[in-house]
């Protein structure tokens, strides 16, 4: 018969002290005596009854007799009778070869239990009687010592899957492998060992390229709570920064670039020769700057990118052949270029612009064709600001080609199928500049559909909600361009529906209450477009409200000042289909001084002088009405040359062209103005030839050739 296990493990151990093996529960605790724990199993084991039943031997039985006699003694806590009871219970396996050989195939076994203070105390419980007791402790150790087995192959495995996920995310950046894929050997690596703070930064910043704005914070959020230095701390602030922005959250995104950039200015003052602290410096000026300027602080912005900036060119000139420096000055021209754009100063722009794309033309991988993407895009920004609709377009056509081709090798990069719905929103807005509404139209109706579709993956997302509600106030401009106002109205309330929520979401977002501003702005054209005068008013005016407050709060912000003029442009002419032409007046002249001294401030944005023009053109208007042909023949005549000066500069541009007739037939409706109906004519028949007339104004040029033929000088 097969001797039971508790038998077995008792013996096992006997024999080993028999040979000389030092005791394994020396070392335990006072409270078991595991050396008396093993004596006194082995002299109740089934298997020791067992031999000596079936022995005739008189002096095993006495044997036998003198080891119960011991076991008692050293229970009753005797330890000078240990050894003695060892030695008895070893002479008495010595007498039954079989009975040995059983015990001797558990012996390591035996003395593996026995060496724990855990193992000891499982025996203790099963010499007490309670035998399920000690099995479940054994149980939970082996089932312990079976997961710590498996966390150290996790471990290991994990480090062999870091070290190919980061080949990964190379071969990604060079367009070989998409984001999900990547995304894939990243979960799996904080699968096995979830204790590296920079498997999970990594695995936070692939989720952001996919758009999973929600799994990129909870990843963020578990690499600030494992950071054990300062530095990594930092590093997960500034991710936690860059999600706080997406979720548009600026105030708490700027709360965490502020703590981020502490960090990384104690530390790199504490050593100024290391480079890689004085980089995490500039990242951190960078996006603070980036956050300041989106809640319009121009001038804080500016002076955290400048400092950006010299610190950027420092470590670049120090080591020219490292690419990430290189990229990393080109980013510093980047914001650079965009605060000087909202500050109105677009030469400025377009040498910073400039500067970022000649660091980024170099086919070296995926991501610099992005920044090369990006920058063109930015730089055919600044051309069309400054009038040269061709030249941006090219460049947009430019961008839109890279981009295409980086999101179609990574489908699941939201970032890049994100590029490519604003390339087309840019494409569309150059054709709608050049008259070609149908093509801006599918442009713009092929950005929203991507966009809705990002957008709807990743609600959390506050950017592609806002970038759903630009979409559809673009698409209610050219419905409005095409004739049709309901439609209009549809698309504007719904933008600006969406505008109201995520502005309420987020009262110190500046771009967002912007957002509603200009939905308000569009709103209330579309509805005095359709004759509710008094529904556009209030429009308008809730519109001024809004940009005076953000405007006063802003002085320096020249985007700013530009669109309360617009706002009060809007209610001017407003007021003037009312028949209030005092109160239409009294705006357009603020208007007129508002535009003046934008365009003198920056004689080469085209945008400006354009506006000058116009205002000129409804100051000259205000005048007739009052009777004022003189002044009104002034105003028109400065407005003239204005657009003029324009055109030549972009004779492709339609609006421009169009804006000549309009000064034209002003100038042509005063008596002696020097200019006649067929100068109108002339400019309009040529806008025809060009392809530049638009279907709705071919009555205006017959007109025109009715009142040259008869040479009659009649208000337009």
């Amino acid at each position: 018969m097969r001797a039971r296990p508790n038998a077995l493990f008792a013996a096992m151990l006997v024999l080993a002290l028999a040979a000389g093996h030092p005791s394994p529960v020396r070392a335990q605790a006072e409270a078991i005596d595991a050396y008396a724990e093993v004596a006194a199993a082995v002299y109740s084991a089934s298997a020791t009854a067992a031999a000596a039943a079936k022995s005739a031997d008189a002096g095993f039985r006495e044997q036998q007799g003198r080891i119960a006699t011991l076991a008692a003694q050293v229970k009753a806590g005797d330890r000078r009778r240990r050894a003695e009871l060892a030695g008895c219970v070893a002479q008495l396996a010595g007498k039954d070869r079989a009975y040995a050989q059983a015990i001797a195939i558990f012996r390591g076994a035996v003395t593996d239990i026995a060496s724990t203070a855990d193992g000891a105390g499982a025996l203790a419980k099963f010499n007490t009687g309670d035998e399920v007791g000690a099995l479940a402790i054994l149980d939970k150790l082996r089932a312990a010592d079976d997961a710590s087995r498996q966390k150290r192959a996790d471990i290991e495995s994990a480090a062999e899957g870091r070290r190919i996920a980061a080949l990964a995310r190379e071969a990604r950046n060079r367009g070989k492998v998409t984001t999900a894929s990547v995304i894939a050997r990243y979960e799996e690596v904080t699968r096995l060992d979830p204790g590296v703070f920079w498997d999970w930064i990594d695995l936070d910043r692939l989720y952001q390229d996919a758009g999973r704005t929600a799994d990129a914070r909870k990843a963020a959020e578990t690499a600030a709570r494992i950071a054990t230095e300062d530095r990594d701390r930092g590093a997960a602030l500034g991710d936690l920064g860059d999600l706080s922005t997406a979720q548009g959250d600026l105030v708490g995104a700027r709360k965490a670039y502020e703590q981020d950039l502490a960090i990384s200015r104690r530390l790199a003052a504490a050593d100024p020769s290391d480079a890689v602290l004085q980089r995490d410096v500039s990242i951190g000026l960078e996006k603070t700057g980036r956050v300041l300027a989106s809640q319009g602080d121009l001038a804080g912005a500016r002076k955290a990118y400048d400092e950006d900036l010299a610190i950027a060119r420092k470590l670049a000139a120090a080591d020219p052949s490292d690419t990430g420096l290189q990229r990393d000055l080109s980013i510093s021209f980047k914001e650079e270029g965009d605060v000087l754009t909202a500050q109105g100063d677009l030469a400025g722009a377009l040498g910073a612009y400039g500067d970022e794309l000649m660091i980024l033309r170099r086919p070296t991988n995926a991501v610099f064709q992005r920044d090369v993407a990006v920058a063109v895009e930015r730089s055919g920004d600044a051309l069309a600001s400054s009038g040269d609709l061709r030249g941006a377009g090219k460049a947009f056509d430019e961008g839109l080609t890279i981009v295409r081709g980086l999101a179609a090798a990574d489908p699941s990069n939201l970032n890049l199928q994100r590029d490519v719905a604003v390339s087309l929103d840019k494409v569309g807005n150059i054709l709608h500049g050049q008259g070609d509404l149908a093509g801006a139209r599918k442009a713009y109706e092929e950005s929203l559909v991507d966009l809705r579709r990002l957008a709807a993956a990743d609600p959390s997302n506050m950017g592609l909600q806002l970038d759903v509600a630009i979409g559809a106030e673009t698409i209610g401009d050219i419905l409005v361009a095409q004739g049709d106002l309901a439609g209009a109205t549809t698309a504007f309330s719904e933008a600006l529906v969406s505008f109201r929520r995520l502005a309420a979401a987020d009262p110190s977002n500046t771009t967002l209450a912007s957002g509603v501003s200009i939905g308000l702005e569009r709103m209330g054209g579309v509805l005095a477009a359709r004759g509710d005068l008094a529904g556009a008013l209030k429009a308008d005016q809730e519109m001024l409200s809004i940009l005076r407050r953000s405007a006063d709060a802003n002085p320096t912000n020249v985007t700013l000042q530009r669109n309360v003029a617009i706002s009060l442009d809007n209610v001017g002419d407003i007021l003037r289909r009312q028949g209030d032409l005092a109160g239409a007046a009294k705006a357009y002249a603020e208007v007129l001084a508002d535009f003046r001294r934008l365009a003198a401030a920056d004689p080469s944005n085209a945008a400006d002088q354009r506006a000058l023009s116009v205002s000129l053109n409804k100051t000259g208007d205000a005048l007739a009405h009052a009777g004022d042909l003189a002044g009104a023949q002034k105003s028109y005549a400065e407005s003239l040359a204005i657009i003029r000066r324009l055109a030549a500069a972009d004779p492709s541009n339609v609006g421009l062209q169009r804006d000549i007739a309009v000064s034209l037939g002003k100038l042509a409706g005063i008596a002696g103005s020097g200019t006649t109906w067929l100068d109108l004519a002339t400019q309009l028949e040529a806008m025809d030839a060009r392809k530049m007339l638009a279907p709705a104004d071919r009555p205006w040029m017959e007109a025109a050739r009715k009142l040259a033929s008869a040479n009659t000088a009649a208000p337009h």
